[in-house]
């Protein structure tokens, strides 16, 4: 079996492994050394991917784990890790940035300007930070210029 990239290619593989099992159970599936090797392919990448690693280096060492929670046809809604070095909402009085001055800087997504329409840009159309387990996260809904 190929690589699964998405979730999509992992549905229709489990679907598929089902379809396998099904089949051997009720008829042997003709070859049933083919059909178990290929069962055994399948989990092995449904495996990989369902335990993928979700942290991305979002640049000066600091990784976030980024889970995409929602999609649709004109953007998605993402769930982001902010380090737990950043252990305030806004700035403190010594200067230190905060979890908000962080995403600004590092996960928020501009686009140029042009002067074309439909560009397929993609650009942040809003976050929401909150603290989960003393940790900052965020949601962060992400637009395409279509």
């Amino acid at each position: 079996m190929s690589p699964i990239r998405n979730q999509s290619e992992f549905r229709k593989g489990y679907e598929w492994l089902l379809i396998l099992q099904q089949l051997l159970k009720e008829n042997g599936f003709g070859k049933p050394d083919v059909a178990r090797e290929e069962i055994n392919s399948i989990k092995r990448e449904l495996r990989a991917f369902a335990n993928r690693d979700t942290a991305v280096d979002v640049g000066m060492g600091f990784m976030c784990e980024r889970r995409i929670v929602s999609s649709d046809f004109d953007g998605y809604i993402e769930l982001v890790s902010i380090p737990e070095v950043f252990d305030t909402l806004d700035d403190d009085t010594d200067g230190n940035p905060g979890a908000k001055t962080f995403f600004e800087e590092f996960l928020e997504i501009h686009a140029r300007p042009s002067m074309y329409d439909c560009t397929g840009q993609a650009f942040t159309s809003w976050f929401k930070l909150f603290k989960r387990n003393g940790q900052f996260w965020a949601y962060h809904s992400v637009c395409f210029d279509v």
